[in-house]
């Protein structure tokens, strides 16, 4: 009983907008980096892979991500999935690593999801170029369907393990049927996390204080994550970046 109330009081706040909208501008905040890919995607700054693969392609299970994967479209930058061959998949990133690493701000991604959530496993999402860890998930598709999201933030404890803490929520619109804006506040002592500037999540714990870079990509799911090979009925599938902004104090 108690966990329907919930889902009734959520599907109202998401029908009525019973939550506040966060305006950045409104709250302190100045937009100092934008990029809505009108012209395609400057290769000279964005990366189509992962750091700690340098110039070499970035796999991981059965995925390879491919620069040819990243299209300019009319309605946006499309990251596709694809099949590469029989035993692996082909698929779309971009990385902010070769020229923006921030600490603390509003990032915020306007964005349209694949269908059927975990099956192609598309994230936004920061983590330290120095390593791995901290690593802040402003949204992930871990669901059946893509009317579930999922905040995350990694960190190491102080004896090394990597711990996790986030939250899954089930949405009463499904986000692979327009564009939604993904966002994430990021101060000294907390995280907040936004779909269309509406809260949906915060925690005050662990919080990250070194400097993030931003990925957006599309990929596989499978048990374990990236370990589906695509049928070619699945395939090709695309997750759409129209823009991605950051604000700061």
């Amino acid at each position: 009983m108690k966990k329907l109330l919930e889902k009734i009081r959520q599907f109202l706040r998401d029908l009525f907008g019973g939550a506040s909208s966060f305006d950045p501008l409104s709250n302190g905040y100045k937009l100092i980096f934008r990029d809505d890919f009108a012209h395609g995607i400057d290769w000279s700054k964005w990366d189509f892979r992962e750091p700690w693969s340098g110039i070499n392609l970035t796999y991981k299970g059965r995925v390879i991500w491919r620069k040819e994967c990243v299209v300019k479209k009319t309605h946006g930058l499309a990251l596709i999935a694809d099949r590469d061959n029989p035993v692996a998949n082909k698929c779309g990133l971009i990385s902010s690593h070769n020229f923006m690493n921030f600490k603390y701000g509003f990032i915020e991604v306007s964005a349209k999801m694949p269908p059927q959530g975990f099956l192609y496993f598309p994230a936004i999402w920061m983590y330290d170029k120095r390593g791995w860890l901290p690593e802040i998930d402003i949204v992930e598709l871990m669901g059946p369907d893509s009317k579930r999201a999922t905040f995350t933030h990694h960190w190491l404890d102080a004896g090394g393990e990597h711990q996790s803490k986030g939250n899954g929520q089930a949405l009463s619109f499904d986000l692979s049927e327009g564009l939604h804006q993904f966002a994430v506040e990021w101060t000294q002592g907390k995280l907040t996390w936004f779909i269309d500037r509406k809260k949906y999540y915060e925690t005050t714990k662990n919080i990250p204080d070194v400097g993030l870079f931003l990925i957006c990509n599309i990929q596989a799911g499978g048990d374990p994550a990236f370990s589906h090979v695509f049928e070619t009925s699945e395939v090709p599938a695309e997750m759409i970046i129209k823009s991605i902004e950051v604000y700061q104090k």
